[in-house]
C-alpha cells in the first residue's frame, strides 16, 4: 500500500518539477501530463494552462516587438531619405535640378518604380508634375502631365494650396 500510494504521488510530484524546471528553462511548449482528477493532476492542468496562455502572450509581444522594428526601420528609411534631399538642398542652388535629384533620391531610397513630384499652379486647380522618374516620368513630363486637385491621386487638402508659380 505505501508503494502505491508512493508512485501515485511521487511521479505527479516528480513530472511537476521536471516540466516547471523545462518551462523555467526557456521551453515555453511544456506540458505536463495530467492522469486524474486529485490536486496534483488539478495543479498540472493549472500549469498547462498559465503555459500556454504564457506562451501565446509570448509569441504576441514578439509579434508586437517585430511589427515596430519595422515600422522603425520604416521610419529611419523616410529619416534617412529626408536627409539626403536635406544635403541635396543645400548643395544645389538650381530649383529644377533640386526637384529631380529629390525624386531620384526618394525612388532610389524607397526601391520604387516610379516618383513623381507636382506642384499646385497658380490657380490651385491643377497640380502640374515637375519631376519623374524613369521612362514612364520623361513621357508624362513631355505630355506636361497634370491632374485636377481633388481627383485622382491627388488629394483634397484642408489647407487651401498657396499659389506657385511656373516657369
Amino acid at each position: 500500500l505505501a508503494l502505491v500510494v508512493e508512485r501515485s504521488i511521487s511521479r505527479p510530484v516528480m513530472e511537476l518539477r521536471v516540466g516547471t524546471e523545462s518551462f523555467a528553462r526557456g521551453n515555453l511548449q511544456t506540458v505536463i501530463p495530467v492522469a486524474g482528477s486529485d490536486e496534483l493532476s488539478l495543479l498540472a492542468q493549472t500549469f498547462n494552462r498559465m503555459a500556454g496562455d504564457l506562451a501565446t502572450s509570448y509569441g504576441e509581444l514578439e509579434e508586437r516587438v517585430e511589427q515596430r522594428t519595422r515600422d522603425l526601420e520604416r521610419r529611419s528609411a523616410y529619416l534617412l531619405a529626408a536627409a539626403d534631399v536635406s544635403r541635396a538642398a543645400t548643395a544645389i542652388l538650381n530649383a529644377d535640378r533640386l526637384i529631380e535629384q529629390s525624386v531620384e533620391i526618394i525612388r532610389d531610397r524607397f526601391q520604387l518604380y516610379y516618383v513623381g513630384l507636382f506642384l499646385v499652379d497658380e490657380s490651385g486647380e491643377w497640380a502640374m508634375l515637375r519631376a519623374g522618374t524613369g521612362e514612364a516620368g520623361q513621357i508624362m513630363l513631355a505630355r506636361r502631365h497634370r491632374i485636377r486637385v481633388g481627383e485622382g491621386m491627388i488629394g483634397i487638402s484642408q489647407i487651401p494650396p498657396t499659389p506657385r508659380s511656373f516657369k
